[in-house]
């Protein structure tokens, strides 16, 4: 299941020096009936943190024995029903990047170090590890900003599988650097833009636990006025020059038949030549 496997305990003291002391006196009295052979160990409980997996995400899995000192206990996990790490003192396990496939009955057993005839298994925890959250997309309205006009930018998320809505925050960034932190509104407005505001954007979305996803760049120029008034002069002179080509064109098209001589113009000089003959 995991790559890693650590040690995590921490033992937990009282406030006053009677209860250490009624503490340590069942606990002799736990080991010394265990030298006897008639102790009979407790079920121990696995927990598992978080309660929500996903894919990438940190997963911990700790066997709780309420039983004698843990440095006189072994351990063990099993994960549907084969044996994933076999007893040694460590009672938490974990891995740092879960994926899907390790999801499934878990449970784990303890023994006493002393003896290994009596071996006490854990509570099933069925753990589902969730697929890790779709890549979003940023989308940018309108297609074209210019300087002092509203921009809105939103993170596009579509859910998996379809209508699931699980809970999550999104955060916008520039360049690499962060504008919007982490919250629960998925759509920015900025207003109003200026030309030093354009760059890359790029949204992330995260769930509550687990790996969250960030969208592709997107570069969003924000055009200067001047730039707006340049391109209203070149529109103008695009359309100007096609009328000038236009008339142009017709008028090219119109010169030679104004030239060729009608039918009554061509008898008129065929008799005007016979005559003279």
């Amino acid at each position: 299941m995991t790559d890693s496997v650590g040690f995590l305990y921490q033992s937990e003291t009282t406030g006053e020096s009677s209860d250490k002391e009624t503490a340590d006196l069942e606990t002799g009295r736990e080991m010394s009936a265990m030298a006897r052979g008639d102790e009979h160990l407790p079920n121990p409980e696995l927990r598992v943190s978080p309660d929500l997996i996903t894919e990438g995400s940190h997963i911990s899995l700790t066997c709780h024995s309420h039983s004698l000192p843990k440095d006189t206990l072994e351990f063990a996990l099993y994960w549907n029903g084969f044996i994933l790490f076999t007893f040694s003192k460590d009672n938490t396990w974990h891995t740092d990047s879960v994926k899907k496939e390790y999801s499934g009955n878990y449970t784990c057993g303890v023994k006493s170090s002393a003896s290994s005839k009596e071996i006490k298994l854990s509570n099933t925890v069925n753990i589902q590890i969730k697929e890790r959250i779709p890549r979003p997309e940023i989308r940018v309205s309108p297609d074209e900003i210019t300087e002092g006009s509203d921009m809105s930018i939103s993170c596009h998320y579509n859910p998996t599988p379809p209508g699931e809505s699980p809970w999550l925050q999104f955060a916008l960034y520039r360049d690499g650097t962060i504008m919007e932190g982490f919250s629960s509104a998925s759509e920015w407005h900025i207003s109003p833009a200026r030309a030093e505001q354009s760059g890359y954007y790029t949204c992330a979305v995260r769930p509550q636990y687990g790996e969250g996803q960030r969208s592709a760049a997107v570069y969003i120029p924000i055009h200067s006025r001047n730039y707006t008034v340049q391109n209203a002069v070149r529109l103008t002179a695009s359309a100007f020059i096609f009328l000038l080509a236009s008339c142009l064109l017709f008028h090219h098209l119109k010169s030679p038949r104004q030239m060729e001589p009608t039918s009554g113009e061509t008898n008129d000089k065929l008799s005007f030549q016979l005559s003279a003959l």
